[in-house]
């Protein structure tokens, strides 16, 4: 497990609700709608980020609350992409208890933690500096 994750207990998973079958229809068909594209042109682009072909068809089942066809997870990063709106990825990581922050924002809490690292080992520096010259800390 990577450093920093954590497994949900039985009693906080219980109370999530993990199918999110009809919230990824719902964010795919407003996630269309608000994007300035057509449906012809998401599906050209999703198409070559795929290297897969995808036809407006198979993105109307997706979206489609009465239809059975599930969109496929594989698909969803060049959804994402696409349509540039992210709040389906902040609900699922909200799901795992995790957050999705920018590729920036990410840099900036890295660099943060650089930060604190550099200045702890600092400290400890001026401590092991100090016992050398015979100083007393």
């Amino acid at each position: 497990m990577a450093k920093g994750n954590r497994v949900l207990g039985e009693k906080e998973a219980a109370n999530r609700r993990f199918d999110l079958d009809n919230e990824l229809r719902v964010w795919l068909s407003q996630a269309i709608k608000q994007s300035a594209l057509s449906r012809e042109e998401v599906a050209e682009r999703v198409s070559e980020l795929l290297n897969r072909h995808i036809t407006v068809a198979q993105i109307n089942s997706w979206s489609a609350g009465s239809k059975s066809h599930k969109l496929p997870a594989a698909y969803l990063a060049a959804f994402l992409t696409v349509l540039g709106e992210h709040s389906i990825l902040e609900d699922m990581a909200s799901l795992c208890g995790l957050y999705v922050v920018s590729r920036d924002d990410w840099l900036r809490l890295r660099l943060a933690k650089v930060r604190e690292e550099k200045a702890r080992l600092e400290l400890k520096e001026q401590a092991l500096e100090a016992l050398l010259s015979g100083e007393v800390l």
